[in-house]
């Protein structure tokens, strides 16, 4: 099976001293068309993207990008690429037009080619009606769609998306989503996010990075298998069950401000609380789900690092 992209023992070490990544290995092959990358602030996400798209090179490891060496051949990687930077802003004066349209002229389309991509890009991230107002009094939402449609607009071979929906509200990341799952046979996405929603949604294969080091690496619905807690409930600190509830085995307890999420092992350990907050109360308001990918990212450190609340 071809890899799209291959990193061996890849360290980058800032002037200042800081570590971004830690002899981070991958292999991210081609089948699925979209990879996301898990992580939360100051994992190291951007700085590897910055080192797959030619823009920093690493202290040490080596690295392939579409069958290129990124060393001898950083040229040719270039041509094949789009990337959405984490930061990026389009261009205050430009429309989104304007934008869109001589980035793929500056790419070498043609203007005839260009006019038309440029159409069909707008309309299908609901660009249309801004595509003649200057980006400078669009909302940060909006400026962020018309960054995404630029870089999708390119068809190029790989197209890196950091952070792609940052900023966007509900609406408009799902309908993102859904777009880019209709145009993953154009381009293969790699994608950064901390949404564990957003990376669930969108690939089957999923990284977590973390401090620098990659802690997981496999498909999204195996990943959750491997988590001993399959169901969460969230419920109101001052609930008359509280205090028998935390000291339940087989579960794992955690407090947002006057919430708490309970993490149960199994399904009968889940209905044994639920019965015990009815009986005793019948005006807690209760939410019961399955762990998701979100769930594994965030307990995965703490388990492995014996953080969070405390654990029974």
């Amino acid at each position: 099976m071809k890899s799209v992209i291959i990193v061996r023992n890849v360290s980058v070490i800032y002037p200042n001293g800081t570590k971004a990544l830690k002899n981070v290995s991958l292999e991210v092959a081609s089948k699925d068309n979209i990879f996301c990358l898990m992580g939360p602030n100051g994992a190291g996400k951007t700085t590897l993207v910055k080192v797959l798209s030619t823009q920093l090179r690493p202290a040490k490891g080596y690295v392939e990008v579409l069958g290129y060496d990124l060393y001898e051949f950083p040229e040719k990687i270039r041509k094949e690429i789009a990337i959405l930077p984490q930061e990026g802003r389009p261009l205050s004066e430009a429309t989104p037009w304007e934008f869109v349209y001589w980035l793929l002229i500056a790419r070498g389309w043609s203007f005839k080619e260009a006019k038309q991509r440029t159409i069909t890009v707008l309309k299908e991230f609901d660009l249309w009606k801004y595509k003649d107002k200057p980006c400078m009094i669009l909302s940060g939402g909006t400026k962020r769609r018309v960054l995404i449609s630029a870089a999708v607009a390119a068809e190029a071979s790989l197209t890196f998306l950091d952070e792609p929906t940052l900023g966007l509200d509900p609406y408009s990341r799902r309908n993102t989503w859904k777009l880019l799952l209709q145009l993953k046979n154009e381009s293969f996405f790699f994608i950064t996010t901390n949404l564990g929603l957003e990376a669930e949604m969108l690939a089957s294969t999923v990284g977590i990075l973390q401090e620098g080091t990659l802690t997981a690496l496999g498909q999204t619905n195996t990943l959750k298998e491997n988590l001993p807690y399959k169901y969460k409930l969230i419920l109101d600190l001052n609930s008359p069950s509280y205090e028998r509830i935390a000291s339940r085995e087989n579960t794992l307890i955690m407090e947002m401000g006057d919430k708490m999420i309970i993490y149960a092992k199994n399904r009968d350990i889940l209905e044994n609380i639920v019965e015990e907050i009815s009986l005793n109360s019948s005006e807690i308001s209760i939410s019961v789900s399955p762990t998701d990918l979100e769930d594994y990212f965030v307990l995965s450190g703490r388990i492995n690092t014996g953080g969070g609340n405390y654990e029974k």
